[in-house]
C-alpha cells in the first residue's frame, strides 16, 4: 500500500483501505477556499493546507472539493454541509455515532480510527480534538486572527495587573475586554 510521510507522524499505510486515498499533503499547498454558498451562508472547502493543520494522514479521494458551512462533533446535530468530527470522551465515543451523522447527510467525517466501512467522504486525523478546534476556528472566518490576547498568570495582583494593562491599552485607543 501508500504510505505518506509528513510531520504529523509517522509513515501510515493505508493504500489498501477502500475510500481512503493518499493526499499527498505539504505546508506549503493552497490557503483555505472560502466561498459563499446558498442564501450567502460562508463556507470552506477542505484545501491541502487546512488537512495539515487538522492533522490528516490520509482523506477520501475528492475531499477537497466538498463544501463545509459548519462543524459538529454531536451526530444529533448533524446536518447537510456539517462535517462531523468524531471525538472519543470519557464515557462515549464519537466514532460509535459515525453512521447517525452520514444519515443525516453530514458532508464528511473527521476522526482518528479509519471505519471498516468508509463509503462516505473521511479524513483520518492524528487527534479529532485538534481537528475540531482548528476546523471550527477555520468555519468561523479565524476569529483569534482578529485580536490580541494578554494573559496575566500567578498567585497575587492579577486583577490588579489586568486592569493596568487594560487602562494602557485603552489609553492608546485600543478596543478592549476584560474576563
Amino acid at each position: 500500500g501508500q504510505v505518506w510521510r509528513d510531520r504529523v507522524g509517522p509513515g501510515i499505510p493505508f493504500g489498501s483501505r477502500k475510500g481512503v486515498a493518499h493526499t499527498g499533503l505539504d505546508a506549503e499547498s493552497d490557503r483555505i477556499g472560502r466561498f459563499a454558498g446558498q442564501g450567502g451562508v460562508m463556507g470552506i472547502r477542505l484545501e491541502r493546507s487546512l488537512l495539515v493543520r487538522l492533522g490528516a494522514m490520509s482523506a477520501s479521494d475528492g475531499i477537497e472539493f466538498l463544501a463545509i458551512t459548519g462543524v459538529t462533533a454531536d451526530s444529533r446535530q448533524a446536518a447537510p454541509g456539517q462535517a462531523f468530527v468524531a471525538v472519543r470522551g470519557e464515557h462515549t465515543d464519537g466514532h460509535d455515532f459515525i453512521s447517525e451523522a452520514v444519515a443525516r447527510k453530514a458532508a464528511c467525517v473527521i476522526g482518528e480510527r479509519i471505519p471498516d466501512k468508509a463509503d462516505f467522504p473521511f479524513v483520518h486525523v492524528v487527534d479529532s480534538r485538534v481537528a475540531l478546534a482548528v476546523l471550527a476556528a477555520a468555519t468561523h472566518g479565524e476569529p483569534t486572527s482578529k485580536f490580541s490576547l494578554v494573559g496575566v498568570t500567578g498567585t497575587d495582583g492579577k486583577t490588579s495587573t489586568a486592569m493596568l494593562i487594560e487602562a494602557g491599552m485603552q489609553a492608546a485607543g485600543m478596543v478592549t475586554g476584560l474576563v
